[in-house]
């Protein structure tokens, strides 16, 4: 697919833990590599605008589709986020990154904070952007 007037997503699907992982990555493999989280009921997609940007700075992007979302694999039914970590870092494994930055994107900053805890030797900085704000009774 056709970011901007130069950028190409490049498309794959990598075996995880609980299916298939629809991934989507574009720039130079020797660039920083940033990994999106993107928002439910959304898709990896959703980096698409911003992508050559990042590229344009010197970052890989590499956009997962969440478990359950866009064209990923259904995870098991009554996960929560911290179950969807080993998918992701089957990702960061596919592509053999260490560690990356990490960008998530309303529920996808409960994805990346998620993982900045249960694996902060995978993460070297860490960007929110539209943290949602949720009742206590949502959380439970």
């Amino acid at each position: 697919r056709k970011v901007g007037a130069k950028q190409e997503m490049r498309r794959m699907y990598i075996n995880g833990p609980v299916g298939q992982i629809h991934v989507q990555e574009t720039g130079n493999r020797d660039g920083t590599p940033l990994l999106f989280c993107h928002q439910a009921s959304d898709s990896s997609w959703q980096i698409r605008h911003a992508a050559p940007l990042l590229v344009a700075k010197g970052f890989w992007v590499i956009a997962p589709d969440m478990p359950g979302q866009g064209l990923s694999d259904e995870p098991p039914e009554g996960s929560l986020i911290p179950d969807l970590m080993p998918s992701y870092i089957a990702v960061l494994d596919f592509f053999a990154v260490e560690s990356c930055h990490v960008l998530g994107h309303h529920t996808g900053c409960g994805v990346a904070s998620e993982l900045a805890v249960q694996f902060p030797n995978r993460v070297n900085r860490l960007a929110l952007v539209g943290t949602p704000a949720w009742a206590e009774q949502e959380l439970k």
